[in-house]
């Protein structure tokens, strides 16, 4: 008997019980260093967009090694391609964001030793980016690895429209995601979360005051983040499909 997953929507994934899950906790907190690099360390647009082009990396990396659980010996066929496939996604990316707002930095950089040397360790993005390495790691152990914690997260009754909570076989409450939406999940996300990113880079020209539009475009992306991770780990429910 099929079961789906019922999303929470965008609005019940900033209650107040999601935000103070631990793992929204770590997600919040590296989310906030960046303004750090707004006020103390003088970042521009670039340097901003930076870090989260570089947590797309993070991202990727953590989803390969669910990739590796989760399809096992599958994951030898599977693991290369989706490297190549996501490492043109993310040069195709940083080719669009450096045109975009790194006007400034085109003579700094010209190949892939640059981005290292100069950003990430030059500039301090090291960081943050660590930061969110940690906070996206804590949440693939929390929701992912650790059995007690992912059973507190998934729901206890499966929801059918006009029919009273039945309770979910154990089966369908441990049952890990499906490959496929283990591909498609890290791609959903940065669209989402960038297509965000790029709006609130728009609304910096808007500004005359750089750093107010540059805490603007944080504060967006922290509550798309959030919202993004709580939709992920935290369901509604399940609905039978017969």
């Amino acid at each position: 008997m099929p079961f789906t997953l019922l999303k929470i929507n965008w609005l019940e994934a900033l209650h107040p019980r999601h935000l103070l899950d631990p793992t929204t906790l770590c997600l919040l907190s590296a989310n906030l260093i960046p303004l750090a690099g707004v006020f103390w360390w003088h970042w521009d647009l670039f340097l901003l967009m930076m870090v989260y082009w570089m947590e797309t990396g993070v991202i990727g990396f953590w989803n390969i090694l669910r990739m590796a659980i989760e399809a096992r010996w599958f994951a030898l066929f599977l693991v290369p391609f989706f490297c190549l496939h996501f490492g043109g996604f993310m040069f195709g990316h940083f080719v669009v964001l450096l045109g975009l707002f790194g006007k400034d930095w085109h003579q700094k950089i010209h190949g892939p030793g640059d981005v290292i040397q100069v950003l990430f360790f030059g500039a301090g993005l090291w960081i943050p980016v660590l930061a969110l390495f940690v906070s996206h790691g804590i949440s693939f152990l929390l929701n992912f690895l650790n059995p007690f914690f992912a059973r507190k997260r998934k729901p206890l009754f499966s929801k059918q429209d006009g029919a009273p909570q039945q309770p979910l076989p154990e089966k369908f409450r441990d049952r890990a995601l499906e490959i496929n939406e283990i591909m498609k999940a890290p791609y959903r996300r940065i669209f989402i979360l960038h297509l965000t990113l790029i709006f609130g880079a728009v609304l910096t020209v808007i500004f005359q005051t750089k750093t107010a539009a540059y805490v603007l475009l944080i504060l967006i992306k922290i509550i798309v983040d959030t919202a993004s991770h709580a939709r992920k780990n935290f369901m509604d429910g399940f609905f039978n499909q017969d």
